[in-house]
């Protein structure tokens, strides 16, 4: 991907954060990153994804394990004690609507600002809403030229994990928010996403989240996606998507407020 800015690009007030400086990980977040993959018996199976709502907070997993099948499994932990959920609310809905005034082959600034290294293009694809999904193109290694992911992404309803309607009305009444989406490629195994995001107790927010490579979601169901001729999941790939994750947000971090004071603090 070649992230020079086109001449449209250059002229919004937010282009100067592709330089904004990405700082190190804390170590401790390094060294677990670098640690040995989880144990098989530590993995969460994607039949068994109502556990992840219903105790994901007390077990905060952080961790990837390839399994023997091929598929991959992801598990990320997260306090961002300097942002609020309204903040992540803004930044959600802002980032996506790519702006008018750039060419759509440009991708979309505003989501390469979050992470100038790897990302490229997040947008709807009827340009509105997530009615018909939306597309993202990334990589996942931050810049060391590793393999481009493009994909469909579609949210999957929370009512196929098992969680009953009381149970979905109690994450409303903590004020969390769950998300649950099935992302396409046509060159690489298919992911299933989900993640919880809520208040933390003292400060800020905690963002938990599971990722299995290699699965889909039809008809109600999830299915293993091993189609001939797609790129595999590898132990590689696994620890990068928790390096680029953690990266990404802890960026987020810092640009934020900054972008929110340039902007006006723009709703």
């Amino acid at each position: 991907m070649d992230f020079t800015l086109c001449p449209e690009e250059k002229m919004l007030p937010y282009a100067r954060f592709m330089d904004l400086k990405i700082d190190r990980l804390p170590e401790e977040v390094l060294t677990r990153i670098s640690a040995p993959p989880l144990s098989r018996e530590q993995v969460l199976p994607i039949g068994e994804i109502s556990r992840f709502y219903r105790h994901g907070l007390e077990e905060k997993q952080f961790g990837f394990c390839l399994m023997e099948d091929g598929s991959g499994y992801l598990a990320h932990y997260l306090h961002i004690p300097d942002l609020t959920m309204e903040d992540l609310g803004w930044w959600f809905s802002w980032h996506i609507r790519r702006p008018e005034s750039v060419p759509q082959e440009a991708g979309n600034l505003r989501y390469k600002i979050w992470c100038p290294p790897d990302h490229w293009d997040h947008r709807y694809v009827n340009g509105t809403d997530d009615g018909d999904g939306s597309i993202m193109v990334e990589s996942l290694d931050m810049g060391a030229g590793g393999p481009v992911f493009r994909s469909l992404t579609r949210s999957v309803p929370l009512s196929m994990t098992g969680l009953s309607g009381q149970e979905l009305s109690g994450f409303v009444r903590r004020h969390t928010i769950l998300q649950l989406t099935h992302e396409h490629s046509e060159d690489a195994a298919d992911r299933i996403f989900t993640a919880i995001m809520q208040p933390h107790p003292e400060s800020g927010v905690i963002l938990m989240s599971r990722v299995w490579w290699g699965y889909r979601y039809q008809d109600g169901q999830f299915f293993r996606d091993d189609a001939p001729g797609k790129r595999p999941c590898t132990e590689q790939i696994l620890r990068n998507n928790l390096l680029h994750s953690s990266y990404e947000f802890n960026h987020l971090r810092k640009l934020l407020p900054l972008l929110r004071a340039e902007l006006g603090r723009e709703t």
